[in-house]
């Protein structure tokens, strides 16, 4: 084992096949695709990644919990911090990349955050006055995002927030137009929402739900119906069109054409049942 103690946050695998780890407090470890440890980014980059991306031009970006972002050049395996105005300890809890090559920025307190691979930031989308009551309002309905996540034709900006999912439709510029209100689940945290083959799929602490691309509740999946455990933190799309779930205990691989779960846990050889 290559890597410390240290819990692992988040991870990337490059266009080049490199394997890039954030983790709690130690720095971020970049490995080959022969499994060989490349770096171990410890100093002058933060000690907790919370989350990575790769821009157009090759260059890995990291958002850490309280000490900023920026990001790494492989080539020269040198970090390029970024400041951003008037507070440098920004959390940025996660990062996506849209097909124009803008970034866009999951922050906590700051809200959704537009920027260039430059390090310019484009725009900031925060939460309006009124927002907490109105359904209708044009805005981000809550500042701490959690998660985001760039629709496959980057059309569609979808955020995790702690008080529901939301949309940012970018041909109208408006956080109204995709589900007809701002949040079509207002009150219920969601950690993380993706758009794969036309459907919407948000985890929850109240297990996974499907969505169609107006809002409506497809499917609702709990422990009842064969997931692992009802607090879904993590959603990544296999080649083969099945879904894995990473929980608060256990994985679930999820075939959404047939509807079955296989789960996983510490027992079947996992190095732990937290994901």
């Amino acid at each position: 084992n290559q890597i410390s103690s240290a819990c692992v946050i988040s991870t990337l695998v490059d266009s080049k096949g490199r394997l890039w780890i954030g983790t709690d407090k130690d720095g971020l470890y970049c490995f080959g695709s022969d499994e060989r440890l490349l770096k171990h980014y410890v100093d002058h980059v933060p000690s907790t990644v919370m989350s990575l991306a790769e821009d157009l031009e090759g260059h890995i970006w990291l958002g850490s919990y309280g000490d900023g972002f920026g990001w790494i050049d492989p080539a020269t395996q040198h970090f390029n911090a970024i400041q951003y105005p008037g507070d440098k300890h920004l959390i940025v809890m996660d990062i996506d990349r849209d097909s124009h090559g803008r970034l866009w920025l999951a922050t906590m307190k700051y809200g959704l955050l537009c920027m260039d691979n430059k390090g310019n930031f484009l725009k900031k989308y925060m939460m309006k006055r009124g927002a907490e009551a109105d359904r209708k309002l044009n805005c981000i309905i809550n500042n701490y995002v959690s998660q985001v996540s760039v629709s496959p034709d980057s059309k569609r900006i979808y955020c995790a927030t702690s008080m529901g999912i939301c949309c940012l439709d970018l041909d109208t510029d408006s956080w109204i137009s995709t589900f007809g209100t701002n949040c079509p689940n207002y009150g219920q945290p969601v950690k993380i929402a993706r758009e794969y083959n036309g459907h919407i799929w948000v985890g929850t602490n109240d297990g996974l739900f499907c969505y169609s691309l107006d809002g409506k509740v497809l499917k609702h999946y709990t422990r009842e119906t064969g997931l692992c455990d009802n607090a879904v933190g993590s959603i990544e799309r296999y080649a083969n069109g099945r879904l894995w779930l990473g929980t608060c205990h256990g994985l679930s691989c999820f075939d959404p054409k047939t509807g079955l779960f296989q789960n996983f846990f510490a027992d079947d050889g996992l190095q732990g049942n937290e994901f």
